[in-house]
């Protein structure tokens, strides 16, 4: 297996925790100019074309500068080119997952 060494702060951005999708997109812009190099985004209410809308965008503005990871859908992973997914314990298995996302995108689970 390779692993990847990983940054040393994750952020999580909760779709729920935001007003709208530009303080979304904000708090990910000020994330990565304190420091962050490993941003999950993570939307467990919304419709699959929202999420990808939400993640491509966050892709637009992120470019290289932070690792970007997609919360359960390794599908919108792909769909958006993200750097990985993470499942948890009541989502896809993590084998299902790595037979979507491939073996060099990472893999988280919990």
């Amino acid at each position: 297996m390779n692993s990847k060494p990983l940054p040393k702060l994750y952020a999580i951005l909760d779709v729920s925790c935001f007003r709208d999708t530009r303080q979304l997109l904000d708090t990910a812009q000020e994330l990565i100019e304190a420091g962050v190099r490993l941003i999950q985004y993570r939307n467990k209410s919304a419709d699959a074309r929202t999420m990808l809308d939400h993640a491509k965008e966050l892709k637009r503005r992120v470019a290289s500068r932070a690792r970007l990871i997609m919360n359960d859908r390794a599908d919108l992973c792909l769909a958006a080119e993200f750097d990985g997914v993470h499942v948890g314990q009541d989502d896809l298995c993590p084998e299902g997952a790595r037979k979507i996302i491939g073996p060099e995108r990472w893999l988280g689970v919990s």
